[in-house]
């Protein structure tokens, strides 16, 4: 009785965990093949299944069963839970410590012989992929000694969410371009006085790359209040710039780092240019002179890692005409 009420505690513990853990969760099934001193004749060998659940990245529950026999007179059935450590840090592939306990039965002369088991086993696993290899060594009662190979396949119980977005590149063929009348009275209110000294930030509004040649799409709720964002930012420059016709418009075109390679850098300032030129077309096609807008090319300058769709922008800075 007070076997079954500890195995019973055990396992309403590694369940518990299971449901509370909060980190990204696995878990690994596999066949084994080992070796072990279940016998009286040098050494038996086994053949079972074994499974894990990764509560952590480090840290693991499961279980164990095996069949197996020395090929004389004695088979042994084992099945047992277990605890796993994961050290990371160690080797290049992770080491693991185990501790575990359960029963084993022993089959001698048409006679069963049931015990308890305890067990302890060190071993590497080694990852491809989602699939995985171990080798272990195990050590206990009343077993002994004995070694072992696991083959088997990890499933990701939650799919990782991205870090950034996709890497960004110039579209081959250009996007549809909306069609803006410049509004005959400003769709934003304006002060009375224009600002004397140039801004460091912008004073109107901020454009995000919709308009800019770069491969990504927009679509349902969110690509709609993107879309009519930009629009109002378009009209309201075009309003400022009809309506003061002493200010220039200098646009900055920026774009979103992924890899962080000198050579993505590289080139996507060159996309941050033409993103900025992209929106001075559109404006010179919508009426405004052409030698009162200036473009610059800011690269990935400043750029947030949490928000990729800011990072592919262009700002309007509107200055006092010398």
């Amino acid at each position: 009785m007070d076997r079954r009420r500890n195995i019973s505690v055990f396992l309403l513990c590694f369940f518990v965990c299971c449901a509370f853990a909060q980190q990204e969760k696995t878990i690994s099934a596999g066949g084994l093949v080992e070796a072990n001193a279940n016998t009286r004749h040098g050494y038996g060998l086994a053949g079972g299944l074994i499974a894990d659940y990764g509560i952590t990245d480090r840290i693991a529950a499961g279980i164990k069963a095996d069949f197996g026999t020395d090929f004389y007179d004695i088979a042994s059935l084992e099945a047992m839970a277990f605890g796993r450590y994961y050290f990371r840090d160690i080797l290049p592939f992770p080491l693991f410590a185990q501790l575990g306990a359960g029963f084993i039965v022993l089959y001698d002369d048409n006679r069963s012989v049931p015990s308890i088991l305890g067990d302890g086993s060190v071993g590497i696993r080694f990852p491809v992929k989602n699939f995985y290899t171990e080798q272990y060594v195990r050590f206990g009662w009343p077993a002994g000694f004995g070694f072992g190979f696991v083959l088997g396949y990890r499933f990701d119980l939650k799919p990782k969410k991205p870090s950034a977005a996709p890497p960004e590149t110039p579209v081959e063929k250009p996007i549809a371009e909306p069609v803006i009348e410049p509004a005959v009275e400003p769709i934003v209110e304006l002060a009375a006085e224009p600002i004397v000294e140039p801004a460091v930030e912008p004073v109107s509004d901020t454009v995000f790359a919709l308009f800019a040649p770069y491969t990504s799409t927009f679509a349902g709720e969110e690509g709609q209040s993107l879309l009519d964002h930009n629009l109002s930012a378009l009209k309201t420059a075009i309003d400022f710039m009809i309506s003061h016709p002493d200010y220039n418009l200098e646009l900055a075109g920026y774009a979103n780092p992924v890899l962080g390679t000198v050579t993505e850098t590289r080139n996507l300032l060159e996309l941050s240019q033409q993103r900025a030129a992209y929106i001075k077309d559109r404006l010179v096609i919508l009426g405004v002179a052409a030698d009162r807008i200036t473009v610059s090319a800011e690269g990935t300058r400043n750029a947030d890692p949490a928000d990729f769709q800011k990072n592919r922008r262009v700002d309007f800075r509107f200055v006092k005409a010398p």
